[in-house]
């Protein structure tokens, strides 16, 4: 298991990573803001996925932090659709 997906489980088990599928999830460059998945800041030359939650705060992540949520959180055939899409 790669360092970014240990990251990413630990947070998710942890309950500061949210479980649920996202609402909205919106893509751009980044804000020099920390990625929730592995703390480090998004750089403006690198990929920034907002993912915005009903019940939950809005997270920032890396697009390989994104990638790990999704197939930790959304096993299966939803994750690999929202990954390609």
């Amino acid at each position: 298991m790669d360092r970014t997906v240990e990251q990413i489980q630990a947070k998710v088990s942890a309950g500061l990573l949210p479980r649920q599928a996202p609402v909205k999830t919106w893509g751009g460059f980044g804000s020099d803001r920390p990625c929730d998945g592995c703390d480090e800041p998004i750089l403006p030359n690198e990929v920034e996925y907002e993912v915005d939650f009903e019940d939950s705060p809005s997270i920032r992540l890396h697009a390989a932090c994104y990638e790990a949520w999704q197939q930790l959180v959304l096993p299966g055939p939803v994750a690999a659709h929202r990954a390609a899409g």
